[in-house]
Parts: structure tokens; C-alpha cells; sequence
């Protein structure tokens, strides 16, 4: 295994770091994403949307004013 020295190791961390906020963004997207098209169904109701995909109610009622 070759040597890695301190600025190498942080340069790592911070960069696993970035890509877990990243991913968490993404994810986040996708949510948002799903949750328009269930609104637009109209099947469910906003309450059952948020806890359906672990969204605060209040991202979810933001939804249908855009």
C-alpha cells in the first residue's frame, strides 16, 4: 500500500464528503420528483405523500403553489 500522507488523506475525506452531499441532494431531487407526480394523480393526499417518501409536509405543500 503506498504512503499517503496528510494533505492526501484530507483531499479524500473531503472529497467523500462532497459525494454524500451529493448523493443526499440527488436523492432529495427524486423525492421532490416522485412527490409532483403523485400530487398530479391526485390519489393521494399531501399528508400521505410526505410520510409515504419521509418528506416534511412542508416541502410537499410547497409543491403545489409552484
Amino acid at each position: 500500500m503506498p504512503y499517503i500522507n496528510t494533505f492526501d488523506r484530507l483531499a479524500m475525506q473531503q472529497g467523500r464528503q462532497e459525494g454524500r452531499q451529493e448523493e443526499k441532494e440527488r436523492a432529495l431531487h427524486e423525492k421532490l420528483a416522485s412527490a409532483r407526480q403523485l400530487l398530479l394523480l391526485g390519489v393521494l393526499s399531501k399528508e400521505q405523500i410526505a410520510e409515504v417518501l419521509n418528506l416534511p409536509l412542508e416541502k410537499v405543500t410547497q409543491l403545489t403553489s409552484e
